[in-house]
């Protein structure tokens, strides 16, 4: 699975995550054509051998993310991905066929009969229906459960049932095109970050939900999260920043969102016309593959963007503007940074590796302003009265509810 992961042919970006693997780098990215430079070995039947570049804090966490789960190779050929294929260790696996009277995208569930715990022998078939558990489908009892942004949309009315807390290692962010005009100067970059008031961005947009990013892209609870090193909210510094570039350069700039940001793009487009007389056109609920590819290709200048992780390692963040990074889709280069990144990343000395952490979040949304962090996860949501959760603390990590945490009443 790993091999494959890494193969060019395999076209992963998310395959970056495990470069701490040796040789994965230089494989995945065409230096060398041969797998057999990867450090992953399989010993024997029942032992996996891996090595690594350096000694890596995270690595047990990346290996329980989905890219570096097993994959049997008998199955992967051009109809893996079908049901047939199908292949887990879980209590249900997929059906053979679709559910009947439900569109292709819906799924069907039956008891795997080689899963080793107990299930619910009650439960033999589960049908999933491709649902957004919003706020409007849970008031309409089309959903159990759903996540709640603003907390103006708490109701004791249409939202009966328990609360629960959402918690992740969540950033949003602005993102720059940074190897073409305007925004291949730093300047100008932080003169639209500091046009940005994050305070009124988050009661505006968000009735005070999430939390404002006053500090670096490592989120809150992050090893290495910087509290105060974001660019701060100052108009008058913007605008003289704006004057010295020449504001009439400044024409037919684009600001791409991805689905989920709710009114932070026509906030920012009124910021940006209020505080530095520049019109922005924006583009709303854009597919995420074709918004990365057009701010790399220079298409458009500016994009919002969501960063999730499933562990609590920076590096995989902080890799984001890697000049060889295949994440990098800003097109930002710095010699420097990629050194202080290996260093950091090669280094066994905490402390060490605290402060690069440090260094280098500053650089990406202070110094050089490649990446601007907008405002931190911080969410909650509601369970229906009828479940319960099976931990004292009805809370929710990492954004997935998972069964196994949930139980009948």
């Amino acid at each position: 699975a790993l091999h494959r992961l890494f193969n060019p042919a395999t076209k992963s970006n998310m395959a970056v995550k495990l470069y701490t693997i040796k040789g994965a780098s230089s494989y995945h990215t065409g230096q060398t054509t041969d797998p057999s430079t990867i450090g992953v070995r399989a010993v024997n039947k029942l032992t996996l051998e891996i090595e690594l570049e350096a000694p890596s804090l995270y690595f047990l966490y990346l290996l329980a993310e989905p890219i570096a789960f097993p994959i049997p190779k008998h199955i992967t050929n051009n109809d893996w991905h079908n049901p047939e294929s199908f292949v887990g260790n879980g209590a249900y696996i997929l059906n053979q066929h679709p559910v009947p009277n439900k569109p292709p995208a819906d799924l069907g569930l039956s008891i795997n009969p080689f899963y080793r715990k107990s299930h619910p022998k009650q439960l033999t078939q589960i049908e999933l229906d491709r649902i957004e558990p919003s706020v409007e489908n849970y008031a309409k009892n089309k959903v159990d459960w759903c996540r709640v942004e603003k907390l103006s949309d708490f109701n004791d009315d249409t939202l009966p049932g328990t609360k629960m807390l959402i918690q992740g290692f969540v950033t949003y962010f602005l993102a720059y095109s940074c190897h073409q005009p305007p925004f291949n100067d730093p300047a100008i970059r932080q003169a639209f970050a500091m046009a940005i008031d994050k305070e009124a961005l988050i009661q505006d947009c968000w009735s005070g939900m999430p939390k404002p990013a006053r500090g670096g892209m490592l989120p809150p609870g992050m090893p290495g999260h910087s509290p105060e090193i974001g660019l701060r909210f100052a108009p008058d510094k913007a605008r003289e920043m704006i004057a010295n570039f020449g504001k009439e350069k400044l024409k037919d700039i684009k600001l791409v969102s991805i689905t989920g940001f709710g009114e932070t793009p026509e906030f920012l487009q009124k910021s940006w016309s209020t505080q530095l007389g520049i019109d922005v056109s924006i583009q709303k609920d854009a597919p995420i593959g074709e918004s990365l590819q057009a701010i790399k290709t220079g298409d458009v200048q500016m994009l919002l963007l969501g960063i999730s992780m499933g562990n609590p390692g920076p590096e995989n963040i902080l890799a984001l503007v890697k000049g060889q990074s295949p994440l990098n889709y800003w097109g930002w280069r710095d010699e420097a940074y990629d050194r202080l990144l290996a260093q950091t990343l090669a280094s066994s000395d905490i402390t060490a590796a605290l402060n690069n952490y440090h260094d280098l979040d500053q650089i990406v949304v202070q110094e050089s302003a490649v990446l601007i962090p907008l405002y931190y996860q911080q969410a909650y949501g509601m369970v229906r009265d009828g479940f319960r959760f099976s931990n004292t603390v009805a809370r929710v990590r990492d954004q997935r509810l998972n069964f196994k945490n949930l139980r009948l009443s």
